[in-house]
């Protein structure tokens, strides 16, 4: 089951970058993404951005609500630098009654930055 699992989430990773791809208004060129933790949804000054909602993204659909998590891809740029902001985060405690898909869902948006051409991350959180 271990393995289907993985197999599913590579092939996830796959169909929601080339969802992310085919909804950007332009070619994706950034090797660096951020995870914005809890409350640091608005924090970046990101300039000419492309915003789509985790639940359109393929993989992502079942994931509800969180306070302080905006639950959006955001492609744009920082100074002038492309990057990738995940404007909130998928916890592993989120939902108690389905822990195996929010385990896939963690390791679903680390694949698919992989996929974007990321090999730079950089998770936050506002702890304390």
């Amino acid at each position: 089951m271990y393995i289907n699992n993985i197999q599913r989430c590579a092939s996830d990773a796959r169909r929601a970058a080339d969802f992310i791809r085919r909804h950007t208004s332009s070619e994706i060129n950034a090797n660096t993404a951020i995870v914005l933790g809890t409350g640091l949804g608005d924090t970046l000054p990101v300039t000419s951005p492309t915003t789509i909602s985790f639940n359109d993204i393929p993989g992502f659909g079942s994931l509800g609500p969180l306070e302080g998590h905006a639950r959006e891809f955001v492609y744009g740029f920082i100074n002038k630098t492309p990057a990738i902001i995940m404007r909130g985060r998928i916890h592993l405690n989120e939902d108690p009654t389905n822990p195996g898909e929010i385990i896939r869902m963690v390791r679903l948006q680390t694949e698919m930055l992989a996929h974007l051409g990321v090999n730079r991350l950089i998770p936050t959180c506002a702890v304390g």
